[in-house]
């Protein structure tokens, strides 16, 4: 197939030489023989897709013509030869030919967004077909014969950002009860630098929240990258996104940008980003509400714990007493409270309160914190006092992950169909209309995930086959916690999928039936195994079976798939 391509696009490059390139533009019928054939820029039989202001050449190459006629629409023009890829294109307008050319290549220049025609009107003394993608005949007119044929381009216009920010009005409880519009703006609202002084201010108290929702249609983007003007600054690509404020003062020129975006797998469509500022002072007061602790305790690497709270952290030191940190291990039996050896601000998130413990904690033990300001008070940067808390849960540091990331994220692109689009993986023959299929319009981490689709109304029996499970090395026998990263898209009704380990087989079954729909959910368990033997399978098996009570379509996503060695307590 790869031979085949690169023969097809040196004969292109061959007529494009020919015809672009000679210094006579004029039609000759060649007369000995009737036919009739040509050429585009982009693969016949394709849909030609292009980005506004971008040009497509078009190439006749048939034979015996009586009379021959390109005929475009307004908005699309002809060029003159001897333009290069820098060019600005308009000044090789041909301003000699209207909306019609006689000559056998063009190029052709589309300035107006939408679906393009380029009409071919060819005439002959004799009966002629086609013979491409999809073949048909002339029709007769008369004592003349016609072939009149329509090119259909879809082009591609700039995006036009548009947007809203609300304020989200709290109760003392932290619960959002009005959600209050204070901008708009609309596609053709396009804010300047230079106009900042004009924009509005919103107050908003420290650890409160705004609102950006992303309302971009023109012209067909497919996501956004939010980046918001606080401290850290924040970046989202969620069409909602909610942003705390943390830090007194105001933001730098403005909340920050939406940056539209149109991107697709395998350039199916003309790739385009747009860039818009949101007009908005965002200034952070002083907050009338508690300095609370609001979750995220969570181990690291290290070891170290951190958790967020309702606003930016004033320097402290010395208070380690004024948490305790009980560890229990069900395993071993073990149940002590460690002591902490440090605790600050967190270098990385002036939000964030970090611990360093005095001795060593396990990925199989269950870690509770608790905080009592009557030991050691921590304030805010704006002098509130942060509130107790007990028994709040860490999630635990699972470990390294021994597969390879970029396999277990579905992060390399294959343009195999069978291989559902991924390096690595294999969806079989009957892989119809990619029921696996990687998608770079969904992911946990990183840029793509592997999706499940059945859109018969029933749940298709398909196996993904992960060819290169551990392709780094042997996989120990030993006891393991093993991590499914899921998104059941709402009306999912699935209850039950299964892993599979081949050599030695063994299967894992993941429970569905509680997974809450329309977010990702990580699913872990663990599990004991034999020695696996470099370069053996893991599969992904989707079976009816399995799934007696699932109707109508069905979709899931999954991503980031582990593997970590489960540490036990001495």
């Amino acid at each position: 197939m790869k031979r085949l391509e690169n023969i097809y696009i040196l004969v292109i490059l061959l007529a494009f030489s020919f015809f672009v390139g000679a210094c006579d533009n004029e039609y000759e019928p060649a007369g000995f023989v009737s036919d009739v054939s040509w050429y585009t820029s982009q693969r016949n039989g394709t849909d030609y897709q292009l980005n506004e202001d971008e040009y497509m050449a078009f190439m006749d190459l048939s034979q015996g013509l009586l009379s021959h006629e390109w005929i475009i629409e307004e908005g699309a023009y002809f060029l003159k030869d001897g333009f290069s890829k820098n060019d600005s294109l308009p000044l090789f307008i041909d301003e000699t030919k209207g909306l019609s050319s006689d000559d056998a290549a063009v190029s052709i220049l589309f300035t107006k967004p939408g679906e393009r025609k380029v009409r071919l009107y060819n005439t002959f003394s004799e009966k002629v077909s086609y013979k491409g993608a999809v073949e048909f005949e002339a029709i007769q007119e008369g004592d003349i014969w016609v072939i009149d044929t329509t090119f259909i381009v879809d082009v591609y216009g700039a995006m036009k950002p548009a947007f809203q920010v609300f304020q989200l009005v709290e109760d003392e409880d932290g619960n959002i009860i009005e959600e209050k519009e204070i901008l708009s703006v609309d596609e053709e609202w396009d804010p300047q630098l230079e106009d900042a002084a004009e924009w509005d201010t919103i107050e908003v108290e420290m650890g409160s929240r705004l609102k950006y929702v992303d309302l971009t249609t023109t012209d067909r983007p497919t996501g956004r990258t939010w980046t918001f003007f606080n401290k850290p600054n924040e970046v989202s690509n969620l069409a909602e996104s909610i942003v705390y404020y943390n830090k007194l003062g105001d933001t730098n020129n403005g909340a920050g940008t939406l940056r539209s975006e149109r991107t697709s797998e395998n350039n199916s469509v003309p790739s385009a980003n747009t860039l818009k500022r949101i007009p908005l002072h965002v200034r952070t007061v002083a907050s009338s509400k508690p300095f609370v602790f609001i979750g995220g305790l969570m181990e690291h690497e290290d070891e170290s714990i951190t958790f967020s709270v309702s606003g930016t952290v004033a320097k402290f030191s010395g208070i380690e007493s004024a948490f305790t940190v009980n560890v229990t291990n069900d395993k071993t039996g073990f149940d002590e409270v460690i002591a902490v050896q440090l605790a600050e601000v967190n270098p990385e998130d002036p939000t964030s309160i970090k611990l360093t413990l005095a001795d060593p904690i396990y990925n199989t033990d269950k870690i509770k914190v608790s905080y009592d300001p009557a030991k050691g008070e921590i304030k805010s940067s704006d002098e509130r006092s942060l509130s107790l808390f007990t028994n709040e849960d860490v999630l635990i540091y699972a470990g390294e992950n021994i597969l390879d990331s970029d396999w277990a994220g579905f992060e390399v692109f294959n343009s195999n169909i069978l291989k559902a689009y991924c390096e690595g993986y294999w969806g079989a023959a009957i892989n119809d209309n990619g029921t696996y299929q990687r998608t770079e319009s969904m992911s946990l981490s990183g840029k793509a995930s592997m999706r499940y689709s059945s859109t018969d109304g029933f749940t298709k029996n398909r196996t993904l086959q992960g060819s290169d499970f551990s392709k780094e090395g042997d996989i120990p026998a030993g006891t393991y916690l093993v991590t499914l990263n899921i998104y059941l898209e709402s009306g999912n009704t699935m209850t039950k999928i299964k892993t599979a380990i081949q050599t030695p087989y063994q299967a894992i079954p993941w429970d569905l039936t509680d997974v809450e729909r329309g977010k990702w959910v990580t699913l872990s368990q663990e599990v004991t195994t034999d020695l696996i033997v470099s370069g053996k399978r893991y599969d992904l098996l989707v079976n009816p079976a399995d799934n007696p009570t699932a109707v109508g379509d069905q979709t899931f996503y999954i991503d980031d798939h582990s593997f970590t060695n489960l540490e036990l307590r001495p």
